[in-house]
């Protein structure tokens, strides 16, 4: 107890940006009020519009884009499609609980690394032990691929899209 007052005497007060508190406007109310009325909540012509700009603004084709409703859902959707049931999956240690959940979900075994202490690069395992790897740019921080064999990684960009490394888009 002793010590733990003492700690707190050391805190400083500081404002933090809220961590997960999504910003919502009126635009966004009118959007989702128009989404709702038209009965298209995951297709249709807004969603069009949405890839389009999208492949527009990271120069890729429209047909490599489908959008989906989180990243937990295209994590899972990758994962399910494109390795053999019971695959090796090796994510980090401290991520976002939802990769750990489409890893089991898509019926794989997770393999877990550590992350440096002092950043958000990664100690990446021997590339034998696994089929593919997640790798999260975590807090919109882009992290080094250069270590990773590329046909094995899936890069998760959920908490840095837009963000760019090495003059490109991250997950582009």
């Amino acid at each position: 107890m002793e010590i733990q007052q003492r700690w707190k005497k050391d805190i400083i007060i500081v404002k933090l940006i809220p961590h997960n508190l999504p910003t919502v406007g009126n635009r966004e109310v009118e959007a989702t009020k128009s989404a709702i009325l038209s009965n298209n909540l995951s297709t249709g012509k807004i969603v069009d519009i949405f890839e389009t700009n999208l492949a527009d603004k990271l120069g890729i084709e429209k047909k490599n884009i489908i959008a989906v409703n989180s990243g937990s859902a295209a994590l899972f959707l990758i994962l399910k499609i494109f390795y053999s049931p019971n695959s090796t999956i090796a994510m980090p240690c401290y991520s976002c609980s939802s990769i750990y959940q489409a890893i089991k979900l898509a019926g794989h075994k997770p393999l877990f690394f550590d992350v440096h202490a002092n950043s958000v690069e990664f100690d990446f395992p021997e590339d034998d032990l696994y089929d593919a790897i997640v790798v999260p740019h975590l807090f919109g921080l882009p992290c080094s691929l250069r270590d990773i064999p590329r046909h094995k990684c899936i890069e998760d960009v959920c908490q840095a899209f837009g963000a760019i490394s090495n003059n490109k888009f991250v997950g582009s």
